[in-house]
This record gives C-alpha cells, structure tokens and sequence, in this order.
C-alpha cells in the first residue's frame, strides 16, 4: 500500500494512480467481508465438544462411531458428528469475521478518508468506488463528508498562507 507521508511517497500522477489502486483493494476487501457475513449467525449457538451417542447406546459422548453395532444408529450418529463439523467451521468463520469487522473497516476507511484529502482532489472517483462497494448509505457519506470537510479546511488555510 502507498506510503502516504515520507519523502518516498509518490507524487502527481504516480500518486493518483497508486490512490486509486490502493483504495479500491481495501473497498473489495471490505465488501467481501461484510457480503461474506452471515447476519443471522447466532454467536450463542455453539457447537457440541462432543455429539452424544444415539439412544440406547451404551458409552460417553464423541465415542468412536465404529463402536456401534447397529448400522442404523451408527449411520445416524456419523451424520450428527458431520452435521456438528460443519456448524464448528460455520461458527469459526463467522466468529474470525466479525474479529476482522471490527478492525478492518475503520482502518480502511482512515486510510480513503486521508487519501482523497490529499491533492489532487477527485470526489467523484471516490463517490464511484463507494457506490460500487459500500451498501451502506451511511458510511458513504460519512467518509464523503469527512473528506469534503479536510478539502474545505486545506483550501481555506491555502487561502490565508502569506505570498512571498
């Protein structure tokens, strides 16, 4: 990502360039995040440690299936051991997500903001790459706004700068 404020950052049309690739990563990422959120996922409902034996099986809970005589209760209870695999990798998924929802976004969106305050300014591409990746209403205009703000306030302190 481009290194905004050393002497090495880039400048003029390299920086316009490299803004736009590096802005528009961190909108795919963040869509594929939030599209890739269950929202329904309940955090509550965990998966077992250990599936229980079927009725009328002897033994502990997470027993080796091959222990079980009866083809039937066998079949049904490999089935509850897969079905709760499978809730375990939904769970962890869900869960590493909302871990990453929680910083990912805000640092992204610290990273456009003072992108697109830096010159030169170009708040259409910005509004493009935000209607193409961010649903949320909100959040578009708070970063527009933010950036139109940091726009106005550079713009106003040029004005009053002495010329020499």
């Amino acid at each position: 990502m481009s290194d905004m404020a050393t002497l090495r950052a880039p400048k003029g049309q390299e920086w316009v360039q490299q803004r736009r690739k590096d802005v528009e990563i961190r909108l795919h990422a963040w869509k594929r995040l939030t599209d890739a959120i269950d929202w329904s996922w309940d955090p509550n409902d965990v998966p077992l440690i250990n599936v229980p034996l079927p009725v009328g099986v002897g033994g502990e809970a997470g027993g080796e299936a091959k222990h079980i005589k009866d083809p039937k209760l066998r079949a049904e209870y490999e089935a509850a051991i897969e079905k709760n695999r499978q809730k375990a990798e939904r769970y962890n998924k869900q869960y590493r997500l909302r871990k990453w929802l929680k910083r990912f976004p805000k640092r992204a969106e610290r990273y456009i903001i003072q992108a697109y305050s830096r010159p030169p300014y170009n708040l259409e591409e910005l509004k493009q790459f935000l209607d193409t990746y961010i649903a949320d209403a909100k959040t578009r205009s708070r970063i527009i706004n933010a950036v139109t703000k940091n726009i106005e306030k550079q713009t106003t302190e040029m004005r009053k700068e002495p010329k020499e």
